[in-house]
């Protein structure tokens, strides 16, 4: 029997099962969400990364009801909390100035985790719980250190990873069978002291609704001049100021030999950190970036030069402030890629 040590980041759950399901599934039993995924193998622990959430009384009593109920009900969760870091906004349109909070580092904690439980050689598998694509560069660090470990990645919904997914090729999505019967009981007993680590994760934790939207008052939306707590969906300033959360943006993708015939488009996600102060453009970025990645890795395992090809498809227009609701597919970047050698690195 195998051990497994589940890595999850809160935020980029929180997010997904927000996006899909709204609250239906935020009560989330992480412990039984993992043993329903590995049910032959035995749980040595959950470490959940997030933070406290700031300026919003009624969420952080959730959310401390949450990680308490969460803590207490199951003695394998050990919660890691990091922080959020105020941000003076400028509205470029008029000029108004207030202040914004945004999660920072949650990453870095959960890769620093995740290497050093390689080199410790604490479980026999790293079973990974996000679609930050910057784990990358950590999980190749805990193979290279640790090469039988194990590794499987678990999306949350609507979230997406190919960079991931190269490194991991058996990664899937949370699907809805997997909460709908896995939630916390309704009561539980706390104990005296919970699980928590202060570290240096950060991220928005399931057990709040609320989020910060960037709402400009001197632009008249918001009524003044600083960030609002508001529920979902984020109205962005008519300036043209982001909204504080990641966008969550949808894509046809396809790569392929050079020369051959194109194969059929996969339909891809992604919600980059930095969508939160670019907007859409941010997103694109990061899928061209991914997707070059991903053609780049062939190309190099294969000695052949590479033709990718990404689309956005504007119906998802509708999550990210547009009016428009009818489908319109858009090239927005094509190209090939040459194979690199060893030597040419």
């Amino acid at each position: 029997m195998a051990t497994v040590i589940a890595y999850v980041d809160g935020f980029n759950l929180y997010h997904g099962l927000h996006d899909k399901y709204h609250r239906r599934y935020l009560w989330l039993d992480l412990e039984r969400l993992v043993q329903r995924i590995r049910p032959r193998d035995q749980l040595v622990a959950v470490r959940y990364f997030t933070a406290m959430v700031c300026d919003d009384k009624p969420a952080l009593t959730r959310q401390r009801t949450y990680l308490r109920a969460l803590t207490a009900h199951s003695p394998l969760v050990h919660v890691v909390l990091g922080r959020y870091q105020s941000k003076n906004i400028t509205c470029r349109q008029c000029g108004s100035n207030w202040t914004s909070y945004e999660e920072k580092e949650t990453d870095v904690n959960i890769a620093v985790s995740i290497v050093a439980d390689a080199a410790a050689g604490t479980s026999d598998i790293a079973l990974i719980v996000s679609a930050d694509s910057d784990l990358c560069p950590a999980i190749r660090t805990a193979r290279s250190v640790n090469p039988r470990r194990g590794m499987i990645a678990v999306f949350p919904p609507r979230r997406s990873s190919f960079e991931i997914r190269s490194l991991i090729p058996g990664a899937f999505t949370v699907a809805a069978a997997d909460c709908v019967t896995h939630s916390c009981p309704k009561r539980c007993v706390t104990r005296p002291r919970a699980r928590f680590t202060s570290g240096q994760a950060s991220g928005v934790d399931p057990g709040s609704s609320l989020e910060f939207a960037r709402t400009c008052g001197g632009c008249g939306q918001g009524g003044a001049d600083r960030a609002q707590a508001v529920p979902l969906p984020h109205v962005p300033c008519p300036g043209g100021d982001p909204v504080s959360a990641p966008l969550v943006t949808k894509y046809l993708v396809r790569i392929w030999p050079a020369g051959g015939t194109p194969p059929e488009m996969l339909q891809s996600e992604m919600s980059s950190p930095e969508s939160a102060t670019e907007g859409q453009e941010g997103n694109d970025r990061a899928e061209i970036q991914a997707i070059r990645n991903w053609a780049q890795m062939h190309a190099n395992g294969e000695g052949v030069t590479y033709s990718y090809e990404v689309c956005r498809d504007s119906m998802v227009a509708a999550l990210t402030g547009s009016e428009t609701t009818q489908r319109v597919v858009a090239t927005i970047a094509s190209g090939t890629v040459d194979p690199v050698t060893a030597a040419g690195q």
